[in-house]
């Protein structure tokens, strides 16, 4: 045996190394990546990359809203919004030269960076948790040059060949082109005391909240993949889960569905509908009816969780659309919300974005 080189019988048998907890190999062991690369001399977690993306994602952000505020002087392109589809297009834009701007009112990241594991992002066999997916594309966004700016968008004016863009403190920042990547915000019940309760005891795909609902008795309003993706997450803590859907069945696929057989404590309720929300500071029950048979039953709870659907988010555009204002991710209306889906939609945009700047001229330029 040359010196350095494992005998046949110490090498392993699988790409994937096996899972000492389960026997398996493959997917099942969520940490093959980091063993897999330490044998090949570059261990992941010592990349910087890796080390951004292990911090919560209120650190990144964090790091980001507390950097110098970058000036709106000779920017190229403003995004708004730092979900998926916005990321995508500011890495885009930066790596093509671009001097871009990204506004986020929130979380860069957006939802996704919310989503406890992802698990059909390419490129990751064994999945990823959202905040750790949407810290590498802002590395990977800031390695390019984008510049990021935490703040609300009040307004949007187009003046002559140019656009600018309000922020409620009255500063204004001035562009070429606009890509609009606000996305998309949670339906609601709309029931009284609702908003009351919003973001104590009702939540919508808060994933990041499961824990706090051990051994508690929870609701998750909805019948498609978030809703089951949900309530699948909140059965690992929770005592009980209730699965309230409006129509017969579960619009999810087999996967989620033969999990959903395997959780004995999450109970499907078909056909029913939240007539009412109650408690005192706290939430204690809701009432449900039945759509079928009419009749009213009450649920003690101490958690809602409504995915009902989305819809586009209020952006004030005006009448800035027209040439050099695009839009993006959940922000245009597909119906298709996935995470890779509003990448490709972000990416797709900028390169019209690109296009467009290539051909612009400024009518001043020579005045």
């Amino acid at each position: 045996m040359r010196r350095g080189i494992p005998s046949r019988a110490s090498r392993p048998t699988s790409l994937y190394p096996r899972n000492p907890s389960t026997g398996c190999s493959g997917a099942g062991n969520r940490n093959w990546p980091n063993r897999i690369a330490s044998r090949r001399g570059a261990p992941f977690s010592n990349t910087p990359q890796t080390r951004m993306a292990r911090l919560p994602s209120r650190q990144y952000n964090d790091s980001v809203s507390a950097s110098k505020s970058p000036s709106s002087t000779g920017t190229d392109v403003i995004v708004v919004g730092g979900g998926p589809a916005g990321l995508a297009a500011g890495i885009h834009l930066s790596r093509a030269g671009y001097r871009t701007l990204l506004v986020e009112k929130g979380q860069f990241g957006g939802q996704a960076g919310r989503i406890d594991w992802i698990e059909n992002y390419p490129g990751f066999p064994a999945g990823i948790k959202g905040a750790d997916l949407m810290a590498l594309w802002l590395a990977q966004a800031r390695r390019w040059g984008l510049k990021c700016l935490r703040a609300q968008v009040s307004g949007l004016v187009r003046q002559s060949s140019f656009f600018r863009i309000i922020l409620p403190n009255g500063r204004r920042l001035r562009c070429r082109a606009v890509l609009c990547c606000a996305g998309a915000e949670f339906k609601r019940l709309g029931l009284s005391g609702e908003d009351g309760f919003l973001g104590r005891y009702v939540h919508h795909a808060a994933f990041d909240e499961a824990p706090r609902f051990r051994n508690k008795v929870v609701a998750v309003v909805g019948a498609g993949e978030a809703a089951l993706h949900q309530a699948l997450l909140l059965a690992k803590f929770a005592r009980r889960v209730h699965l309230l859907s409006r129509g017969p069945t579960i619009k999810a696929h087999r996967l989620l569905k033969s999990r959903m057989t395997r959780r004995p404590n999450l109970i499907h309720s078909p056909n029913m509908t939240v007539e009412k929300i109650d408690g005192h500071r706290r939430l204690e029950r809701i009432v449900v009816r039945d759509r079928v048979s009419g009749l009213h039953k009450s649920l003690d709870v101490s958690g809602l969780f409504v995915l009902i659907g989305k819809q586009k988010s209020t952006f004030p555009s005006g009448k800035a659309k027209g040439p050099g204002y695009f839009v993006a991710g959940d922000a245009s209306g597909d119906i298709c919300r996935q995470v890779v889906v509003a990448a490709g939609s972000g990416v797709q945009a900028a390169m019209e974005c690109i296009r467009y700047l290539e051909g612009w001229s400024n009518p001043h330029e020579n005045s």
